[in-house]
């Protein structure tokens, strides 16, 4: 058995190199840079504290990415200091839009460094001409130059010294997915594979869902230093997708199975199918490691229609469902399979999955995405104010750009407390103040200034060596090289510490009221924020419920449900990553651990509506539909009206109410249910719609049990704590 994550093995030793390879490469950038006389030397040193990754692609990668951002930014500065020559309010205006635009665009791609460097370089470029506008077009020509230089300096030293391929991450990143499903996959459908039986599952899903979402960078740098994956680009792209759908249908299935019936009983031929799908993934790991598979998939039939005879109403929609979802595993792992095999080169088969993404529009219109640049507004205007009205600010180009980058930084991470990002910022101003103040006036050559360089960066990266710390290593790197403003004319002054050092506050101070105004950004105000727009979807949509199917929706009514329907999608992800980040005071009685099992209740009942809101579209019996008409419209107005309350209260969820209504509610049913199936069957009513409405009532009450379920976890929630205002 394959593990889910390698041994801890030479960590010392690779955090070494590591440290090593980047000091080189600063020390190279600055040497290359003072040899041809260029100004602004720290340009290239920049280029190397931000883009030295772990593996050669990606650094290369996020280089090219760092190159490509830079031009964009010289051609929209240069195009707006022509257009707005004297003129500085439309001038301020004009680089808001471009730098806006660029905030905006981060969160929507896989190469958001791009973005993000478009955006950061915009006003470093207009004001570093300083007065003369004259001087611009030498400022953006240096620029480039130096960021190039950058580049080639710490590519050099990452393919010549303890080279480090990103398509073997890549490929070993797979690797342990592909472990992990199909350690997953033996958990939920049988006990039958001995050697799996005792995964923990909450575990593998943990380190699965990590490994997901480094797998789009990992391609990106891979297909820069490998020529075979650039080749298969498009087929690796198509089998992350796959690896994507697959963990979401695996947890679909998880929710769906209910402890009521006996799984084993009415679907006899599950072992079968459990141990062909553990052959399926044992074959793609086989593939991956590069061997030929010994032979492809073959059909496992479930045969799930011989025991629904047998079973009540609501078990055998339970059954349907459940059945459903091992049928879209088994296409899944059979497409996998075919996307490993022409990736390997071992089959000519073309697979082309069928991605249901989420909708461009609902994700271009995700409130939190336009909260994150109304942070980033708020902050630069308050910097731009203070810097053209408050008196004797010192340092007002780095003061704006310091404002303008940490922003935008904050934007891809908003849920990062402000003072885990001083703390590094201030290790860089104080680590090179010192080292300009001390070591520097006493230094006569490149070869002393060499080794002072090496060594300071050695230590940072040796310091912040973990990926959880890549953020605060780049921001403590960058003050570094602000700090010290190496150049062949090197001149000495306290005062430029000194005011950097009182500049510093007041950075952070600007952070902080963008963190509170006009959007809070505090932890416990954006998770009641999220579950507040999570009910209230699932209130909208339990209203589409009742559209006629014969009278298609207007364009407002399919653009509100798209708009819903991301939200029910894209939620749970976003409160999982709020909730870990509660302070204590917000927390109270409560524990992280409670909260994140009332995270994981929602998920549930967002797979719920989104099982109930497929069904619906399905085509339903005419006859059940009329004979249990008034029971579905109560029951679809009673969870409407319960998704409405939680919208404004989720604290108001009562558990032993909910499960009383929802008894009621079955006992009334169950016999009426049996009674209209029987009339549809006398009518002569299609088995495929009389199963779709069966499923569709069990959907009804697969979304009452999650309900009941979050009503639970919201028991253990000190949700007055939670709503206390703080200072």
């Amino acid at each position: 058995m394959m593990p889910i994550s390698d041994p801890d093995k030479g960590v010392l030793s690779d955090r070494v190199k590591a440290a090593i390879k980047t000091a080189l490469a600063m020390v190279l950038a600055y040497g290359v840079a003072l040899s041809m006389n260029w100004g602004n030397a720290d340009w290239a040193a920049f280029s190397v504290a931000f883009c030295t990754l772990s593996a050669v692609g990606e650094s290369l990668n996020k280089g090219l990415l760092r190159l490509c951002g830079t031009f964009l930014a010289i051609v929209a500065t240069i195009t707006l200091i022509a257009l707005f020559p004297q003129d500085r309010w439309l001038f301020l205006i004009g680089m808001s839009i471009v730098t806006g635009f660029c905030t905006y665009m981060m969160a929507g791609t896989s190469r958001w460094y791009f973005w993000n460097v478009a955006g950061l370089s915009v006003p470093l470029l207009a004001l570093a001409g300083g007065s003369n506008p004259l001087n611009d077009f030498q400022t953006v020509v240096t620029r480039f130059e130096e960021t190039a230089l950058g580049v080639m300096s710490y590519s050099l030293v990452w393919l010549l010294i303890w080279p480090i391929s990103s398509r073997g991450a890549l490929e070993n990143a797979v690797r342990r997915l592909v472990a992990a499903q199909r350690q997953l996959a033996a958990y939920y459908l049988t006990p039958t594979i001995g050697e799996m039986r005792d995964a923990n599952p909450e575990a593998l899903k943990q380190q699965a869902t990590q490994v997901l979402a480094h797998l789009s960078s990992l391609l990106d740098g891979a297909e820069v230093d490998s020529y075979e994956v650039w080749e298969a680009r498009l087929a690796w792209r198509g089998l992350i997708r796959q690896l994507l759908q697959l963990s979401s249908t695996f947890e679909r299935l998880r929710q769906s199975s209910t402890k009521e019936f006996n799984r084993e009983l009415p679907m006899p031929g599950l072992p079968k199918f459990a141990a062909e799908l553990d052959r399926r993934f044992s074959e793609i790991g086989r593939m991956l490691e590069g061997y030929p598979p010994e032979r492809g998939p073959t059909s496992v039939p479930l045969n799930v229609e011989e025991r629904l005879g047998s079973l009540s109403p609501f078990h055998r929609a339970a059954l349907l469902l459940y059945g459903s979802h091992l049928q879209e595993i088994d296409k899944l792992t059979r497409d996998l399979f075919e996307t490993v095999a022409d990736i390997r080169n071992f089959t000519r088969a073309k697979v082309n999955p069928a991605y249901e993404s989420m909708s461009l529009l609902s994700s271009a219109l995700d409130p939190e995405r336009l909260a994150s640049v109304a942070r980033w507004f708020t902050g630069l205007w308050l910097a731009w104010f203070i810097a053209l009205y408050v008196p004797d600010i010192p340092d007002t180009v780095e003061f704006i750009v310091l404002v303008n980058s940490l922003s935008m930084a904050l934007c891809m991470t908003p849920q990062a407390p402000i003072v885990r990002v001083f703390l590094p910022v201030a290790f860089g101003i104080a680590l090179g103040g010192a080292i300009y103040v001390l070591v520097m006036p006493h230094l006569t050559t490149f070869a002393s200034l060499g080794v002072v360089i090496f060594a300071t960066v050695f230590l940072i990266c040796y310091l912040f060596h973990r990926p959880i710390q890549a953020a605060g290593k780049a921001a403590a790197l960058g003050l570094l090289v602000l700090v010290m403003g190496v150049n062949n004319e090197q001149n000495y002054n306290f005062l430029n510490v000194a005011n950097l050092a009182v500049v510093l506050p007041l950075v952070f101070a600007v952070l902080a009221v963008a963190t509170h105004f006009p959007v809070s950004f505090r932890a416990e105000h954006v998770f009641l924020r999220l579950l507040s727009r999570f009910f209230g979807a699932c209130a909208c949509l339990v209203s589409t419920l009742s559209w006629n199917p014969a009278e298609p929706p207007t364009l407002w009514q399919r653009l509100r449900r798209e708009l819903h329907l991301g939200d029910l999608k894209r939620v749970p992800g976003q409160l999982a990553i709020w909730a870990s980040a509660l302070p204590a005071a917000a927390l109270g009685r409560s524990s992280t651990n409670q909260v994140l099992a009332l995270v994981d209740s929602l998920q549930a009942l967002s797979y719920r509506m989104q099982d109930l809101i497929e069904i619906r579209a399905t085509p339903q019996s005419q006859v059940l539909a009329r004979e249990l008409l008034s029971e579905v419209r109560k029951w679809r107005l009673g969870l409407q009206d319960i998704f409405g309350n939680l919208s404004q209260r989720p604290e108001a969820a009562d558990f032993a109410d909910f499960r009383a209504r929802l008894d009621a509610m079955l006992e009334q049913l169950e016999g009426q249910i049996e009674e209209a199936v029987a009339v549809a069957d006398k009518a002569g009513t299609s088995t495929t719609e009389n199963e779709n409405s069966v499923r569709l009532l069990g959907a009804f009450r697969g979304v009452s049990e999650a309900l009941v379920n979050f009503a639970r976890q919201a028991g253990g929630i000190d949700w007055a704590c939670l709503r206390e205002a703080r200072f």
